[in-house]
């Protein structure tokens, strides 16, 4: 819902995408009242707490030169992201493990990083006015990849449909307590106004601060469930140009993180006259219509831009798609970027047919 409103003065940059579904170590801080299933949203820029999320200039699907510029100016420079290892095969987890349980309400105050409530097994929280922001601190191991949604039953998550519901934001804050690693408003575009943040990482060992906050001037009681999980990726950490792309293969797994990330990925075109289909998905997880706002480019041998595409439908699937024809024989690359520099895990798909 607040998307639609910060769009206009949101920034745009190139394209990057979401990650498989798997278990991992679930933490869960249960509201004063209790909740159903989980649930998560879209990614905005707004202030917040954290506000080094950083922001640009909008471009528009299509926009060769605006996306040209962001993928030669951003950088993946972050204290927080982790350099990984890169896996052939693209496929799954490497590990996880899963756990859950009820714990004690959040202890007030906690309203920065500094007075952030522990997230061990459980907590419950509440919001009581826009002002009032709810941190909660966890602990991860070196490579970690992150998932948090919050649900709420009083009142139930907002959508479309059900205006007078709860509609919350989630910030992902740095190690130092200051710093907007990632947002999230909307898990759903359209059906579910309550907040989720999706595999970000590879993280670096510490400590990291989750903040709630509320969109609606109503009391929100509310469930933050947080799962970390350890990911195979196909990329190499180092592919933000074009002498460093990595080759594409099928069932490819990628991260754009931290927000300023690029990825650039490399397929071949053998028979002159071909056309070629390249989409970032979300693996599975249906952040493409929430959480996962990619911008997509695809560039020639000397780095050309061909075309772009920010949403395959505006405002409803939020992934990017690029349809080309009439290829000549030769190597092409794929630019994946953040829309607004907002981290995301995501899959890619690459056809070519003669």
């Amino acid at each position: 819902m607040l998307r639609r409103i910060l769009l206009a003065g949101l920034i745009t940059v190139v394209v990057v995408g979401c990650g498989p579904t798997t278990s991992g170590t679930t933490t869960t801080a249960t509201s004063s009242t209790s909740s159903a299933s989980s649930s998560s949203g879209v990614a905005s820029t707004s202030a917040t707490p954290g506000s080094s999320v950083s922001s640009g200039t909008a471009a528009s699907s299509g926009s060769s030169s605006s996306a040209s510029a962001a993928s030669s100016s951003a950088t993946t420079s972050s204290s927080n992201a982790v350099v990984s290892s890169s896996s052939s095969s693209g496929n799954g987890a490497v590990s996880s493990s899963s756990s859950s349980g009820g714990g004690a309400p959040e202890s007030e105050p906690n309203d920065d990083a500094s007075t952030a409530s522990a997230l061990v097994d459980a907590a419950r929280g509440e919001l009581s006015t826009l002002e009032d922001w709810d941190y909660f601190s966890l602990v991860v191991t070196e490579g970690t990849f992150l998932t948090a949604s919050v649900t709420t039953s009083s009142p139930p998550c907002g959508s479309e449909s059900n205006t007078s519901g709860a509609d919350t934001f989630l910030e992902l804050v740095g190690s130092n307590g200051t710093e907007g690693l990632a947002l999230n408003d909307n898990r759903h575009n359209t059906n579910d106004y309550c907040s989720h943040l999706s595999r970000l990482g590879p993280l670096r060992a510490g400590t990291y601060y989750l903040a709630v906050s509320s969109n609606v001037e109503a009391v929100t009681s509310y469930t933050l469930s947080v799962v970390t999980e350890a990911l195979a990726l196909s990329e190499d950490d180092e592919n933000e140009n074009l002498s460093q792309a990595d080759p594409f293969t099928d069932g490819w797994r990628g991260t754009v993180f931290p927000g300023d990330d690029v990825d650039y990925v490399t397929f071949n075109v053998a028979q002159a006259g071909s056309s070629a289909t390249v989409e970032v998905t979300d693996d599975g997880t249906g952040d493409c219509y929430g959480a996962l706002d990619s911008y997509l480019a695809v560039h020639d041998a000397y780095d050309v831009e061909l075309a772009s595409d920010d949403d395959i439908e505006d405002y409803v699937n939020t992934c990017s798609r690029v349809e080309l024809t009439g290829l000549a024989a030769g190597a092409y690359h794929v630019v994946v970027s953040s829309l607004f520099f907002n981290p995301f895990h995501y899959g890619l798909t690459i056809t070519v047919t003669p």
